[in-house]
C-alpha cells in the first residue's frame, strides 16, 4: 500500500495543504464532523420516509 500512487498523492497533497497553512483548527474540525454526522442522520430520516411510505 505505501506505493500506491494514489495514496502518496493524496499523502503529498496533505503536506502541501499543512505547509501552506491550509489547515482546520480544533474548533474547526469538530464543527465540520458534528456538519457531517447532522447530514448523514437528515438522508437516513427521509430514506426511511420514503421506505415507509411518507409517513
Amino acid at each position: 500500500m505505501a506505493y500506491s500512487p494514489r495514496l502518496q498523492a493524496i499523502l503529498e497533497e496533505s503536506r502541501r495543504q499543512i505547509r501552506d497553512g491550509d489547515v482546520l483548527n480544533h474548533e474547526e474540525f469538530w464543527a465540520e464532523v458534528q456538519a457531517a454526522r447532522a447530514s448523514r442522520q437528515r438522508g437516513r430520516k427521509r430514506k426511511a420516509s420514503r421506505n415507509n411510505g411518507g409517513e
